[in-house]
């Protein structure tokens, strides 16, 4: 009987282990598709590392990127190839802005969201913060330049209004161009999501650029072709 129980316990752990083998989903390969965009576009990078929850993960050359990315800290600019393809995509709008260079705080960082127990965008790459802007022999310094104007935000949110209600009625000639590319980078397509000290104190310093997991799929597609830019 002693051996009965000890036969079932070990057959039952056996079970355990090959049920949780099974039910492992399989790792999902890099996307080949948004690495061969990346190259097209010249873009100066690296695969790799393995970075936990990052698909396809990137290192790009900041000082060869344009707008140069300098990262605070010295972090290496480490992201989800989506993410270097939306920056990319957003090139026009920032040098539209004669915005040259990128101080960013963090793109890969695997964390929660403040105060949630659910991953930030940053843990699967996706994600950047930035938070100077340097352009035009000026720096526009998020913290102390940027303008707040929730009001006028929220209503571009919405699908009301356009580039000039959103920027408002900014004061300063560094409000105005921070005002400018957050209401840009919102009209346009490159991000799903664009966090800036209008929309909480958590970013009273930076402005949040998030990506979509499958933004390259999206620019393959009709809607794109129907929405350039």
């Amino acid at each position: 009987m002693r051996r009965f129980l000890v036969m079932a316990a070990v057959g039952g752990a056996a079970a355990s282990t090959v049920a949780g083998c099974a039910s492992a989903p399989p790792p999902v390969p890099p996307d080949q598709g948004c690495l061969a965009v990346l190259r097209s576009r010249g873009v100066d990078f690296a695969e790799g590392p393995d970075l936990k929850g990052v698909r396809t993960p990137v290192t790009l050359n900041g000082d060869r990127f344009s707008p140069r990315l300098k990262a605070r800290a010295g972090r290496p600019a480490e992201m989800d190839c989506q993410l270097a393809v939306a920056l990319v995509e957003a090139r026009p709008i920032f040098q539209s802005y004669g915005i040259t260079e990128l101080d960013f705080s963090g793109a890969y960082d695997y964390r929660n969201r403040r105060h949630s127990a659910k991953l930030s965008a940053h843990a699967a790459g996706l994600a950047i913060d930035v938070h100077v802007f340097h352009g035009n022999a000026r720096q526009y310094v998020v913290a102390s330049s940027f303008e707040r104007r929730p009001a006028a935000w929220r209503t571009l949110e919405l699908g009301r209004g356009g580039l000039r209600d959103c920027v408002a009625d900014a004061r300063t000639a560094r409000g105005r161009t921070l005002r400018g590319l957050a209401c840009r980078l919102r009209l346009e397509n490159a991000f799903r999501i664009i966090i800036t000290p209008d929309d909480n104190w958590d970013h009273h310093d930076h402005f949040h650029l998030e990506a979509p997991p499958n933004f390259t799929d999206w620019m393959s597609s009709p809607m794109a072709a129907r929405n350039p830019g």
